[in-house]
């Protein structure tokens, strides 16, 4: 149990020293429209992380569907071809399964859940990895390098978000 406390001031130290170089890193104050920048920019991840949480969600509602649908087509035929049932039920079941089916696969590629949630999600990704570069004042947001448009400005926000939202 000794050890157990050592190694928990050890880490309260390492910690501490961490903590006393990120600070250097941080700039001490942003300006008010840094402030209002980082703000939008924390929207708009907001905004994508939800859009792909919900095509994400209706991505698997839509497979699982048709998943669960096909495998209903294929016990229903198999249990009335054995069973003296008229076939008129089986092919009526048949057909409204299968016409589900092909509603669900038609909306899955009509409304591309998969593409979506990946670019959404990625676009998220990539505006926080820019928003802790802004933060960190490290690569195009260094002081003293010039920069043409980066993602954090009002232009390089508004076009990010216009690429986005193409989509």
């Amino acid at each position: 149990m000794k050890e157990a406390g050592s190694n928990y001031n050890y880490l309260k130290e390492v910690l501490k020293n961490i903590s006393i170089d990120d600070r250097r890193r941080l700039p001490v104050k942003n300006t008010f429209q840094e402030d209002t920048l980082l703000r939008k920019a924390w929207d708009l991840v907001d905004k994508y992380n939800y859009y792909a949480s919900y095509f994400g969600s209706l991505s698997s509602i839509i497979l699982f569907t048709s998943i669960s649908l096909t495998a209903l087509v294929a016990l229903v035929a198999v249990l009335l071809q054995n069973s003296s049932e008229s076939p008129k039920a089986a092919s009526t079941i048949t057909i409204i399964t299968g016409v589900t089916i092909t509603i669900a696969s038609a909306l899955y590629f009509f409304l591309a859940p998969v593409r979506r949630w990946r670019i959404f999600r990625s676009a998220a990704l990539e505006l926080e990895a820019e928003i802790w570069k802004f933060r960190a004042r490290v690569g195009a947001y260094e002081p003293g390098m010039l920069s043409n448009f980066p993602v954090l400005s009002e232009k390089g926000l508004d076009r990010f978000a216009k690429n986005v939202e193409l989509v």
